[in-house]
């Protein structure tokens, strides 16, 4: 399978997409095999993309942003950031790792960033 070098966010915000690792599966039907792809911001990894068969053929893509949100303190509040949900094409995968990216990006920048979870609807660095 052939996937994109690179992709964009949202927000304008460019991602590569690094060399492949391959986990192989055990055994016949095992569904913790993976694929994972690192994903850069730059020179710097901010999360990675995987390919396996935990959640099923029919969504078989995910992502994380798990270094992006460790990567400075302190860390984004509650619903912002971490692990997308499984996804059924690598298209769908980096559209939610770029809008989940733009998020903690744009929270990071003291921007005003919409969330269910926020008392006030909204999360903003500067906050209390």
């Amino acid at each position: 399978m052939k996937l994109p070098r690179s992709f964009t966010s949202p927000a304008g915000r460019r991602f590569t997409l690094g060399r492949v690792e391959r986990t192989k599966p055990r055994f016949e039907g095992d569904p913790f095999w993976t694929d994972v792809w690192p994903i850069f911001m730059g020179e710097k990894q901010v999360g990675r993309l995987w390919r396996g068969a935990i959640y099923g053929r029919e969504l078989p893509w995910g992502t994380t942003t798990r270094e992006l949100c460790w990567a400075e303190f302190p860390l984004p509040p509650l619903g912002l950031g971490f692990d997308g949900p499984p996804a059924a094409t690598v298209q769908e995968a980096m559209a939610v790792f770029g809008r989940i990216a733009d998020e903690v990006l744009d929270w990071r920048a003291d921007k005003r960033v919409r969330s269910v979870y926020s008392k006030t609807g909204f999360y903003q660095k500067d906050q209390p």
